[in-house]
């Protein structure tokens, strides 16, 4: 895990982690070894340890929802399946309208009482109501997209969501506009904070870039990251650890 400051300085926050990090406020989740979801500190160190019910068959990633449940998106079996924040097992919700496809990407945020997730073999939201776990297609972004829908994010009114080389975004029901474009292809990150969308791209050298949500310009700030899963912002101006 690496934290990246916003004018792209970086450093080690722990290399004992494994896969995707998820922040809720002011908290970080994140996978740790076998099936297991774990709580750190901001020096890395494990809070809580929160286990994956071995009735999930294949929890490829996961959502922490702010009052304590955590989603887990099965882009194999096309399920999304629910825990407690103990890690108990509340319920399984099937995909509406499902891939033939195997293994296609999925990301997830939680907006108002709903869990929206991009579900790309059919490249078509998913919204999940987190009441009733009712689940239906939100947008359908098939006419916008001949390749996969990967990272999600929401802000001030705005949906952001990435292609494998473009950032689109779009409000509750209209139309969709493009944001940028990359030369290098895999974004597999996404984050928005005050006027700027930070985006990271996995390739060889991975880097994350800034783009100005005025002017829609894209600018790297930080690089030589290695091979990140994901991205999330946290409201903490994070410190090295001591043992770094």
């Amino acid at each position: 895990l690496k934290a990246v400051h916003l004018d792209g300085n970086h450093f080690l926050v722990s290399d004992n982690l494994q896969g995707q990090t998820e922040v809720v406020g002011v908290h970080i989740f994140t996978r740790s070894a076998g099936r297991t979801l774990a709580e750190i500190d901001y020096q890395g160190a494990t809070l809580r340890s929160i286990p994956i019910p071995a009735v999930i068959p294949y929890p490829y990633k996961f959502v922490a929802i702010p009052d304590g449940r955590f989603a887990h998106l099965d882009n194999d079996n096309d399920r999304i399946d629910f825990t407690d924040a103990q890690g108990n097992f509340i319920c399984t919700v099937p995909m509406p309208d499902p891939s033939p496809e195997e293994l296609q990407c999925a990301y997830g945020i939680v907006v108002g009482n709903r869990l929206i997730v991009s579900e790309t073999g059919t490249r078509k939201l998913i919204q999940v109501d987190l009441t009733s776990y009712q689940a239906s297609i939100f947008r359908d972004l098939s006419d916008y997209s001949t390749s996969w829908l990967g990272a999600i994010d929401y802000y001030d009114g705005v949906y952001y969501l990435c292609t494998y080389n473009k950032v689109l975004r779009f409000t509750e029901s209209g139309a969709i506009e493009e944001v940028a474009t990359f030369t290098k292809n895999n974004l597999v990150g996404l984050a928005v904070v005050d006027g700027y969308a930070y985006v990271i791209i996995n390739c060889y050298p991975s880097e994350v870039d800034r783009i100005d949500l005025q002017t829609m310009t894209a600018e790297p700030i930080a690089a030589d990251l290695g091979y990140p899963e994901s991205f999330a912002y946290i409201p903490v101006n994070l410190t090295p650890p001591i043992t770094r």
